[in-house]
């Protein structure tokens, strides 16, 4: 695949992943003008911090996708209901909930810290 064509289709899949989110979102604020407010409800639902809980929502997706992943290296039929298309849309956008998520922590609680325990400067 040419520069070209790569930049092309990931154009594409940036303008339908964020066509899917205005379209998911009214059924995930319930409400409310945050856009992360489902992971803090479910946090709090369940005693998870919001980040933990996206991180689940996005695991789903990310092993519907290796499931299908060793379907095809088998040979063998996928039964999955939602396009593999449709997981890589859900999977771009729990990364940028994700990040505004992490963004809001630091910026109400101060840098958050690395791997290595230290903090980032």
């Amino acid at each position: 695949m040419n520069l070209a064509m790569y930049d092309a289709l990931c154009e594409a899949l940036m303008e339908q992943a964020k066509s899917v989110e205005d379209a998911k979102r009214p059924g995930y604020t319930t409400g409310t003008d945050d856009v992360l407010s489902n992971f803090k409800r479910v946090g709090e639902q369940t005693g998870i911090m919001p980040e933990k809980v996206l991180m689940i929502y996005m695991l789903k997706h990310l092993d519907s996708i290796r499931t299908l992943l060793n379907n095809i290296e088998k040979g063998e039929a996928t039964q999955d209901p939602e396009p593999w298309q449709g997981r890589m849309h859900d999977i771009i956008n729990y990364v940028k909930l994700l990040y505004a998520l992490m963004a809001e922590r630091e910026l109400h609680n101060g840098p958050t810290p690395t791997n290595g325990g230290s903090k980032h400067e």
